[in-house]
């Protein structure tokens, strides 16, 4: 996910019967026009870690993105050995968009 998008009030929500409160939007990360990519990562207490990393590119007719989430931590509790207090999530996202005409 690239952003979030909160739009406040009916009024901006175009579309359904029972929109009384609002919408949030979740914006997707685009596909680039050129070729190219980006690596961020940190590391913090507890073992805490995220890397993410995209690269994507195309022209024209063919274009794609692959992106990449490691998000993990070992928790700041302290529990027996058989309850993990840590997690870790891995997400992949591949997308690609063609022209046809």
């Amino acid at each position: 996910m690239d952003a979030v998008e909160v739009l406040k009030g009916s009024s901006q929500v175009q579309y359904g019967p029972s929109t009384t409160g609002g919408a949030i939007n979740m914006i997707s990360t685009q596909i680039p026009a050129e070729f190219g990519g980006k690596v961020r990562a940190s590391y913090g207490s507890f073992n805490s870690n995220q890397l993410h990393a995209k690269i994507g590119g195309g022209n024209s007719i063919f274009s794609y993105m692959v992106e990449y989430l490691n998000y993990g931590s070992d928790g700041f509790k302290t529990l027996s050995e058989v309850a993990l207090a840590g997690f870790n999530k891995n997400d992949v996202v591949a997308k690609f968009k063609t022209n046809l005409s």
